[in-house]
């Protein structure tokens, strides 16, 4: 590990001092959802979540590491391998005191990186999608990107006013599933309805107050499932766009609703469920 660093960083000492500049804008990315989206930036910490990033095309901009990330069997090769293939000028050797600072993280990896965020694309011709409508939890968002890239979802849509789907909370409850699907944050749900109608996808959504149970909607019909706000549900001007509201039968002494990230997911799964069976 010693000639490793060595040769990475010209022999030299890690950095401590919370005044360089690139481990201030590196906390600014993490802090600052304006900085990342005005920049193009995310902020990500722990081996497997930049190795996934890194792997999605997501080009770093400057990779923080400390010995302890390359100390870690499998995982540190292959971190040491990413860090070999970077230029010098992006990569920081990093004392455990800023590593902390940087990640706010009790269990710290030791690994953090500031990358260019690869632009998402909406697919053309999807069959399924999901649009989520308000969601400010980033542990709900993370979690429906993460049960829609495992149910074969092609895309996830959110309108303005959800948590950012590529902040560090959002990123570490979806495992990094932001990187294996398209997310495309930040439209107005009118650009929304219009996306969809011109592919010919229904809009089908969550509410309990449905009158059609989720196990009846025909999920092999294209369709974007839309799942509105913890608190609130569904915005009233989704509620006028929707072709069908489905509903989670629940039993009758249960509590009055499901959390949303665990509606979208047993919605989910009976699509893919449908599209199995055929």
């Amino acid at each position: 590990m010693l000639n490793f660093v060595k040769v990475v960083c010209c022999g030299s000492g890690p950095i401590t001092s919370k005044a360089n500049s690139r481990v201030k804008h590196a906390r600014k990315v993490l802090t600052n959802r304006r900085v990342r989206e005005r920049e193009g930036l995310i902020f990500v910490e722990g081996i497997r979540l930049v190795l996934d990033a890194v792997a999605a095309k997501n080009e770093p901009e400057v990779l923080f590491f400390t010995d302890r990330a390359m100390s870690k069997g499998e995982y540190g090769a292959a971190m040491q391998k990413l860090i070999s293939t970077l230029p010098h000028d992006r990569v920081v050797y990093s004392s455990e005191e800023i590593m902390q600072h940087l990640t706010d993280t009790e269990n710290c990896q030791g690994v953090a990186a500031v990358l260019k965020k690869k632009q998402a694309i909406a697919p053309a011709q999807p069959s399924l999608v999901l649009a989520l409508d308000r969601l400010s939890d980033p542990g709900n968002v993370g979690t429906l990107i993460r049960t829609a890239a495992g149910a074969g979802a092609h895309a996830v849509f959110l309108t303005k006013g959800s948590a950012d789907p590529f902040g560090l909370k959002t990123l570490r409850a979806g495992m990094g599933a932001q990187f294996r699907i398209p997310v495309l944050p930040n439209w107005e749900w009118s650009d929304i309805e219009s996306y969809s109608r011109e592919r010919g996808l229904a809009l089908i959504v969550a509410d309990g107050s449905g009158d059609v149970r989720h196990y009846s909607y025909d999920w092999k019909e294209p369709s974007m499932l839309v799942v509105g706000a913890e608190a609130d549900g569904p915005s009233e001007e989704v509620l006028k766009s929707a072709d069908c509201c489905v509903s989670i039968p629940l039993a009758e002494d249960s509590a009055e609703s499901l959390n949303a990230a665990v509606a979208g997911a047993v919605i989910l799964f009976e699509a893919q469920r449908q599209r199995i069976v055929g």
